[in-house]
């Protein structure tokens, strides 16, 4: 009977822990990043915080990811750096052509929240413009375990790694601790820290990085001590960048772009129930489309283009 009540035990821990799982955000998050470096520095990138910002999403390959901004201390200006998406309780991430991954645009998995304790995970590292590594890094999973981590509001689930066998150039063994929903110690992108951390690159390599805040839909999930730059308002004027009239309309209606920017759009019209209803490629300033065989009612209109999916509510009278 000791032992039912045990294996009931055991199966219920499991459960509520697997319920207790934490998604990464799906839009507007923040990560801020402090980057310390030794002498020599470059005083305009070195020893200031970097934000990562994560605003609207785009379609590759039929797949819906995130997007990532990259943004310096002392500025609005976000640039687009990379591309994210969860499933199954991993993160898989994409870099654009020509970034630090070079010609290597391939998916590969940032976090997996899978493994179990005593499993190896191997990072993948920039191969363009960081020069060789010392070694392909690979960590080992020591522990994992939930409870209030400092400066984290509520709970979540931590993972514990240091370096795996055989993997610890000149005689370090690098630490790293994994959160659900959250990211890295060293931030968001860390597979980009590993590049830079002494262990991994020559000593004279001085850079260092660490995770200084996070935060989510408004509030602050990790250290409320840390300032956040709103880049939120121009993000949202990519958005802007589209005017779409008459709305309510009794027939046609026009998509004006605003840009001067080359034109590859791609439009889907949906009923209120997610029937496609109308697709099109636009290529052109201003396009009108005709819906006057279309039934009266609400429609939804998503644009795809190099900005990212935004979605519109359309009506016809």
């Amino acid at each position: 009977m000791k032992n039912i009540y045990l294996i009931l035990l055991l199966f219920f821990t499991k459960l509520v822990i697997a319920q207790a799982y934490i998604p990464f955000p799906n839009d507007s998050a923040t990560w801020v990043v402090n980057k310390y470096c030794s002498s020599p520095c470059n005083y305009l990138t070195d020893n200031q915080p970097q934000q990562i910002v994560q605003h609207g999403d785009s379609l590759k390959n039929g797949i819906i990811y995130h997007k990532l901004y990259g943004v310096f201390s002392g500025t609005n200006s976000p640039a687009f750096f990379c591309f994210y998406r969860e499933f199954s309780k991993k993160i898989y991430f994409k870099y654009p052509l020509g970034t630090i991954f070079g010609n290597d645009t391939s998916e590969f998995v940032l976090y997996d929240f899978n493994l179990n304790v005593g499993d190896t995970f191997t990072i993948k590292t920039p191969t363009a413009g960081y020069g060789a590594l010392a070694t392909i890094p690979k960590m080992r999973l020591n522990s994992i375990s939930t409870t209030t981590v400092p400066y984290i509001t509520g709970l979540h689930t931590a993972y514990t790694f240091t370096s795996a066998s055989g993997y610890t150039p000149y005689g370090l063994n690098l630490f790293i601790t994994w959160y659900q929903g959250i990211g890295a110690n060293q931030g968001f992108l860390y597979n980009l820290a590993y590049a830079s951390w002494p262990i991994l690159t020559p000593p004279s390599y001085p850079y260092t990085y660490n995770l200084s805040c996070f935060y989510k839909s408004n509030s602050f999930i990790f250290n409320p001590s840390c300032l956040v730059t709103s880049v939120e308002e121009n993000l949202k004027k990519k958005k802007n960048k589209i005017n779409i009239f008459p709305n309510p309309t009794t027939g046609n209606f026009i998509i004006k772009l605003n840009t001067k920017d080359e034109i590859n759009n791609q439009i889907e019209l949906t009923t209120i129930l997610g029937e496609l209803v109308l697709k099109k490629e636009i290529t052109t300033n201003e396009t009108q489309i005709d819906i006057n065989n279309f039934a009266n009612g609400v429609y939804f209109l998503k644009m795809n283009n190099n900005d990212g999916v935004f979605v519109y509510k359309l009506i016809k009278e």
